[in-house]
């Protein structure tokens, strides 16, 4: 990422990503919160996918949900909730952001629900 600033690239959130995706598989989890804020310094704005990189590195972290929210609040639940609230659906999502939405479902979708049922659709 220096590099490109050398070379007058600009970053964006694909050349973000992939270096959080390879903090987050060497367990590099604050390596990948440092990268994931560099994103807001370099007026690059997190998508979905950014998110789903950080929350897989930073899912078992007291840090966690505050960034899972941070992803609802940014980016919303379509695409991986049903309208019915009843399915989730995690096809191209990490297990780190999965994890973090199942909790998220139980804790708050779950009390507003009259009949809870959930099917888990995951791909791995």
């Amino acid at each position: 990422l220096s590099r490109m600033a050398k070379d007058s690239l600009e970053p964006n959130t694909i050349t973000y990503r992939a270096p959080i995706h390879a903090c987050a598989n060497s367990g590099e989890w604050e390596q990948a919160l440092a990268l994931f804020s560099m994103m807001a310094k370099d007026s690059v704005e997190a998508d979905l996918w950014s998110y789903d990189a950080v929350l897989n590195a930073v899912y078992l972290e007291r840090v966690g949900p505050t960034i899972f929210n941070e992803c609802l609040q940014a980016c919303g639940h379509s695409e991986f909730m049903s309208p019915c609230k009843e399915i989730l659906d995690f096809h191209g999502f990490t297990r780190g952001f999965a994890v973090l939405a199942v909790r998220w479902w139980l804790q708050d979708v779950v009390p507003g629900l009259q009949e809870p049922r959930l099917e888990v659709i995951t791909g791995w």
